[in-house]
């Protein structure tokens, strides 16, 4: 994708911090991947305008020594998919804290900046909350989950799937498709989605229908009684158990 804000002329065209601040007009949980093609312009520039003037020197000693350098860097970073999926709040912080530095970050380093500290939001990183999900797959509605993100999660996959799983393909399999759900989830919760909401929702529902499946139980459990008091037998057909009950009354 070519764009006017991926290019070095625009970003010295006077790109800044106020660029970035007006490319969240439209609202602070909006990602960089959602933004008009101007607004990701605007922060593109922005980026790199306080790059070069935190970093003089060694950010002409990169244009200077290797040909097309900031061009090949912004499209770099246009590209990332870590880098979309952050917000313009998120970037404007992240890149605050890379200028802290003493030298000029590098496109890794930078997106690495603007990463939110997950425990900060009170969220396990992805290999805690699959072992989470793993451990507590039998006591989904029990247990106290450190984040609604994970429970929400574990529920996409599916818990009696997780509880089931064996041999390591399969586990792997199912630990991908959780990944990407909690991925997801937590992008949801970085740009500010509630996600309580929604697991109260489901929590909720679970508990009915596992007061239902108690109660089905429990009608078994009673009919196997009176079966086992007339002397049917439990495998007979439930047609000619029921003429014997009735019969027997």
């Amino acid at each position: 994708m070519t764009s006017a804000g991926l290019t070095a002329n625009a970003g010295q065209a006077g790109g800044s911090v106020t660029d970035i601040n007006q490319a969240r007009k439209a609202g602070e949980v909006h990602v960089f991947s959602e933004l008009a093609t101007e607004d990701q312009a605007r922060i593109i520039n922005g980026v790199f305008s306080e790059l070069r003037n935190a970093f003089p020197g060694q950010f002409l000693k990169y244009c200077d020594r290797i040909s097309g350098w900031e061009d090949s860097e912004r499209k770099r970073l246009f590209n990332d998919e870590d880098f979309r999926r952050l917000t313009a709040r998120q970037i404007k912080n992240g890149l605050t804290r890379a200028c802290k530095g003493e030298f000029l970050p590098s496109v890794g380093r930078l997106i690495q900046c603007c990463q939110p500290d997950l425990n900060e939001l009170g969220l396990p990183d992805a290999e805690r909350a699959w072992q989470e999900a793993c451990n507590h797959s039998h006591e989904v509605i029990q247990h106290r989950w450190s984040h609604e993100a994970v429970y929400l999660a574990g529920r996409r996959v599916g818990w009696h799937a997780i509880r089931s799983a064996s041999g390591d393909h399969q586990v792997q399999r199912l630990k991908k498709i959780f990944s990407d759900a909690y991925q997801q989830l937590v992008d949801d919760t970085i740009r500010g989605a509630d996600l309580r909401g929604e697991a109260i929702a489901a929590l909720t529902d679970m508990r009915r229908q596992s007061e239902e499946e108690k109660a089905i139980r429990y009608g078994h459990f009673l009919m196997g009684q009176e079966l086992d008091k007339q002397g049917i037998p439990r495998r007979m057909s439930g047609a000619e158990a029921l003429r014997r009950m009735k019969a027997g009354f």
